[in-house]
Parts: C-alpha cells; sequence; structure tokens
C-alpha cells in the first residue's frame, strides 16, 4: 500500500509518520502548499493520502494572526484538494483539530456539525477552514476518514509561547526556571488529552477497515482537570517551584471534551496511552532535544 503523508514535517505529521515507515513523508521543502507550486512532483499512484497540513498555534497566535489563519489555511486546503483530486487514492485520511467544535459543557459527538453552532471568538478563524474542508470532503466522490482530533500532547510538540497550548507552554516555563509559575483559572476545568503517537495507530487500524466517509473523534475518553495535568507534569518533572492559580472568571468552560465512542466502533478496542505515562515520555523528548 503506496502512502503519502502531507505535513510530515510538523507535530502530528512526524508522530503519525513514525507508524509509517515506508511512506512518502513531505513538508513544506517539498511542496509549496500555500501557492501549490511544487504540484507536479508528485506521483500520482498513491493508495493512501494522510493530509496533516495546516496553521495552528494556541490561544496568543490564534489572537495575534486572526484572519490570516483563516486565509492561509483555506489556501492551503484549496490546493491540497485539487492534489488529492489529480491523484485520486483509495483512501484519504484527513487531520483536523477540536477547535472545529463550539465551546460546550458535556462530551461532543460528531453529529453536532450537523446543528448550527456559534464558534468562539478565540478559534473562530481556525476553525472555519476546517469546516469548508470538511463540507467539501462530504460532497466529493472519496473514500476518506476526518479524524478531529482532541488536545493532542507528544513528541516534537510546540514549545514557543505564541504556538504552545497549555502543556508545551507549562514545560517551557519549567525548563526557564520561572518560580511562581503563574496559571490562568482556579485548574477545575476538566479536558482530555491524547498522546500523539496514538493518532498513528488510530490511523493504521482504521485503514484495516472500510472508510467512515465522515468526521471521528480521536480522544482518550479520559477527562482530568487542568489541576491535575499540572500537578502529573510538575511531579514527572521535578519541578520544585511555586504554583498560583488564579480567578474563577477566568476559567472558561468548565468541560471540553469529545465522545470517541464512533472511532472505537469503527476500530475496535484500543488502549489509549495512559496521561501519566505519555507526559513521562513527552518530557524525556522535551529535555532530550530542548536543552
Amino acid at each position: 500500500m503506496k502512502t503519502l503523508i502531507l505535513g510530515a514535517t510538523g507535530f502530528m505529521g512526524k508522530n503519525i509518520s513514525q507508524h509509517f515507515p515506508n511512506a512518502h513523508c513531505v513538508g513544506s521543502e517539498h511542496h509549496n502548499f500555500e501557492s501549490g507550486i511544487g504540484a507536479d512532483k508528485f506521483d500520482h499512484h498513491y493508495d493512501v493520502i494522510i493530509n496533516c497540513v495546516g496553521k495552528y498555534g494556541g490561544l496568543p497566535y490564534n489572537q495575534k494572526h486572526g484572519k490570516k489563519i483563516f486565509f492561509d489555511n483555506t489556501t492551503i486546503n484549496n490546493h491540497i484538494n485539487q492534489l488529492i483530486e489529480k491523484i485520486k487514492p483509495k483512501r484519504y485520511v484527513r487531520i483536523y483539530s477540536a477547535c472545529m467544535y463550539p465551546s460546550v459543557d458535556y462530551q461532543v459527538t460528531e453529529q453536532i456539525l450537523n446543528t448550527g453552532y456559534q464558534l468562539a471568538e478565540s478559534v473562530k478563524w481556525s476553525a472555519l477552514p476546517q469546516l469548508n474542508d470538511l463540507s467539501y470532503l462530504k460532497q466529493s466522490n472519496l473514500s476518506f476518514d476526518a479524524l478531529v482530533v482532541t488536545n493532542c500532547y507528544g513528541y516534537h510538540d510546540h514549545y514557543d509561547h505564541e504556538k504552545s497550548h497549555i502543556i508545551g507552554s507549562l514545560l517551557t516555563k519549567i525548563k526557564e526556571n520561572k518560580d511562581p509559575i503563574q496559571m490562568i483559572g482556579t485548574g477545575t476545568g476538566k479536558r482530555d488529552f491524547v498522546f500523539a503517537g496514538d493518532v498513528g495507530q488510530v490511523i493504521n487500524k482504521l485503514l484495516k477497515v472500510p472508510s467512515s466517509n465522515s468526521a471521528l473523534n480521536v480522544s482518550s475518553g479520559v477527562f482530568l482537570s487542568i489541576k491535575e495535568v499540572v500537578d502529573i507534569i510538575i511531579q514527572k518533572y521535578g519541578y520544585q517551584g511555586k504554583i498560583i492559580w488564579g480567578e474563577d472568571k477566568d476559567n472558561g468552560v468548565l468541560f471540553k471534551g469529545l465522545d470517541n465512542t464512533n472511532l472505537v466502533n469503527k476500530i475496535g478496542q484500543f488502549e489509549f496511552t495512559l496521561f501519566e505515562n505519555g507526559i513521562l515520555d513527552t518530557i524525556g523528548n522535551f529535555k532530550q532535544f530542548l536543552p
């Protein structure tokens, strides 16, 4: 099975590529996904294409770049879809982020995508290109699986202050010997997390069954409070400094997580990496590659 992985040099792409050793892995150095230049370099005989391309980041990144994220990702998606139509793979796997869902206080199922809802102001410019892209896939004749991945962490994560999320940001602050570390909110909000390496294993299992031609939530199904997450990280890292928590008004949505029932029904029972184990591996990788 000849496989092409697009965006293989990014966080998600690097982790997925580890589970497809024979795949042709390309990043922006091979093909400019914004301009479309380099499309002629691709072989037209790929059985599977896994697309991890996209410009995403944490809250500071979204606040700073706003509509540019929307325009850039829309252009990227258009060029890649033209490439997909040209290659016509037997199977197409598209990676999306959970920011395309609304902020609600219950486990979100994929069915909510069929309803009208208001996007959170902080993520709307990242969410819209993904929602538009999924609408295109549903109208196409492609055999596809659209994986909506929840809060993801693992090897090669973003650790700069602008693009990182809570785990990458906290690790960076610890490395910089910040003491105390000021957190936003009280840490009572609950989230689900998935180890990035698990996503590659999920795709491997998914390719053994017929395509869903729909969105599928990728989540461990385990929900931890932000305070629990922080406590585990500082314990595994060995941080001896002080953590200062903020105020209730900054907590945001107190519960945000995905229902993974449809995915498990599709691929069978799957043993997701326990957060304590995944974060220990992540910290080891972080210390090794970021002096």
